[in-house]
């Protein structure tokens, strides 16, 4: 008799917590596509050439838009970093963006290819109608039949088993953070709760010698992809590097990506420049800028990018 009390007494608080999670969930996704949506709906209506910074969750904290738009008198200029998001999802983003009527600037973050979607992408292509799988067959247009195929029943595979991620909603429900719920475009973060500059990647760095190349035929197959697209359609593209990294194994793949671009095709952090930005105030934790570095480094980004902004009359 007890273990039957037992029973039903987990039954329905797993019920209630459940409940709880979902109805929190489907609260959550309400303000999310609201932003999804607005971002679309921006995209597809404007009628001006327009910038774009697309990227992880370290470009949504570092590049304040507002800050570019009065520096250079243009009301076009968007963040539009997502949350998780890799170098697979970044080129998708770039691919639909180039594939819309006007011209553009896209200021892409290099970062390691992954077969995986972050959640904010797939929903944000779901507003966007963004046909995933046929942009990657693009993109892999050069690879082996059986890669594109496995590559592609992978990814289809991977978004077919999309679950809800429990851990992950009762993680959102303890938030103190509001701005954790947006899972694209700028964040201003005001929190600094890290007090070392170990994150910030060094001017030795980019460029060591010791970082051996790795084999970045995929990577190049997807740049040359876009590169040629952005051409057809008198856009565009420039790459750069994250100013932070959690994880040191990514440098190993992005430094010898970034060195194999050409200098029209990337943009250079000088010495100075990364000394400037190099201080823990800046962080907000240990892979992401807060507001102060978010100004700081978009000021600092302005005479490095301004050649690739034009003047209304143009």
């Amino acid at each position: 008799m007890k273990t039957k009390k037992s029973i039903t007494k987990l039954f329905i608080l797993g019920a209630i917590v459940l409940f709880i999670i979902l109805l929190f969930k489907k609260n959550s996704l309400d303000i999310d596509d609201d932003c999804f949506a607005s971002i679309a709906n921006d995209i597809a209506n404007n009628k001006e050439t327009s910038y774009y910074f697309i990227g992880s969750s370290r470009v949504q904290n570092s590049i304040n838009p507002e800050i570019l738009e009065e520096h250079f008198g243009n009301k076009n200029v968007s963040n539009i970093g997502i949350s998780g998001s890799t170098f697979l999802s970044n080129c998708i983003l770039a691919d639909f963006l180039l594939k819309e009527k006007t011209s553009k600037v896209l200021f892409i973050e290099l970062s390691p290819i992954k077969q995986e979607l972050p959640n904010g992408f797939i929903e944000f292509s779901k507003e966007a109608n963004i046909d995933i799988l046929e942009t990657i067959d693009e993109l892999t247009k050069n690879e082996s039949f059986r890669k594109r195929l496995l590559f592609k029943l992978h990814i289809l595979n991977y978004l077919y088993s999309k679950k809800i991620s429990v851990k992950k909603d009762v993680k959102r429900i303890l938030s103190q953070n509001d701005n954790k719920e947006r899972e694209i475009g700028f964040i201003s973060l005001n929190k600094n709760n890290f007090n070392s500059i170990s994150p910030f990647i060094t001017y030795e760095e980019i460029n060591s010698p010791s970082i051996k190349n790795k084999n970045l035929t995929t990577y190049q197959n997807y740049i040359n992809y876009l590169l040629e697209l952005s051409s057809k359609k008198n856009s565009k593209i420039i790459f750069f590097l994250p100013l932070t990294y959690k994880n040191e194994k990514e440098k190993n793949i992005v430094i010898p990506l970034y060195h194999s671009l050409s200098d029209s095709l990337k943009i250079k952090y000088s010495k100075r420049f990364l000394n400037s930005i190099v201080n823990s105030k800046y962080l907000s934790d240990e892979n992401h800028l807060n507001s102060l570095g978010a100004e700081k480094y978009t000021n600092l980004l302005s005479p490095l990018i301004e050649s690739y902004f034009f003047s209304k009359k143009e």
